[in-house]
């Protein structure tokens, strides 16, 4: 006789999906004019993406090595926002930034925001990706899509909290594979998320602590005949207290209350 086996009735679970990310994404209305002065002043603006630079072998040897440098803060071209053909531009900026701070539930009436850097960005072969990284000094990173292509690179979010590893890793497999316990990719174990991108399209997130980069993740879209560089302007906004909000004891005080050394 086999061993009786009880089955327990299962009511329906509540899963509570906390502590979400929230990336802003929104359409810039100024984007026919921004993007007509970015193509105007593109021979004079753009730099070499593909340097040589001096590399050190573990022998101890210097070699040049072939890398891609594909924004203009990597070639110290920070200041995008001085120039005043984007003085539109930066004034919508803002306004999208405050919406931001309310779509996060901040009060943005306490607080003021700067551009700190921003910079052009330039993808002239579409297989260059961007490598994941973070902006640590941002509280708010920011990018614009100036010129691109449906099939065009998406911009990819890493998931680096593993909120939901009941083991090590767990997720981190092809979900495709067999050997994968994943039966289903949710926002609950989801590892990365690509978000496809198109012209005039604006995206914001808490830059310094937000790993992101780039992937073509349409390949069988791409047609070489229509192919035009990825053109973008992304940045680092410091958000700061108004001057009258010194006993807030959370973000950096008014500049008005700071004194150089």
């Amino acid at each position: 006789m086999s061993p009786f086996k009880y089955t327990p009735p299962l009511g329906i679970p509540t899963c509570h999906k906390i502590f979400p990310l929230g990336i802003y994404e929104n359409q810039v209305s100024c984007h026919a004019e921004t993007k007509s002065a970015i193509l105007h002043n593109y021979e004079s603006e753009k730099f070499p993406v593909k340097c040589s630079s001096p590399m050190k072998l573990p022998d101890g040897r210097i070699v040049q090595a072939d890398i891609s440098k594909f924004t203009g803060e990597a070639h110290g071209l920070a200041t995008f926002h001085k120039n005043p053909q984007y003085k539109v531009f930066f004034s919508e900026l803002a306004c999208h930034a405050n919406a931001y701070l309310r779509m996060l539930g901040v009060d943005e009436q306490k607080t003021e925001i700067y551009v700190m850097k921003s910079w052009l960005v330039i993808h002239d072969d579409h297989t260059d990706s961007m490598p994941f990284h973070v902006h640590p000094e941002s509280n708010i990173s920011f990018v614009y899509y100036a010129q691109t292509l449906p099939c065009s690179q998406s911009i990819v979010f890493r998931n680096d909290s593993h909120q939901n590893d009941i083991s090590p890793d767990i997720f981190y497999s092809d979900v495709n594979s067999s050997n994968s316990l994943v039966t289903e990719e949710t926002c609950l174990n989801k590892t990365e998320f690509p978000l496809g991108v198109r012209e005039g399209m604006l995206v914001m997130f808490p830059g310094w602590r937000t790993n992101h980069g780039t992937r073509m993740t349409k390949p069988e879209a791409f047609d070489k005949d229509t192919f035009v560089p990825r053109l973008a302007i992304a940045g680092d906004l410091k958000v700061v207290l108004k001057p009258d909000r010194l006993a807030t004891m959370t973000l950096s005080s008014s500049l008005e209350h700071w004194e150089k050394l």
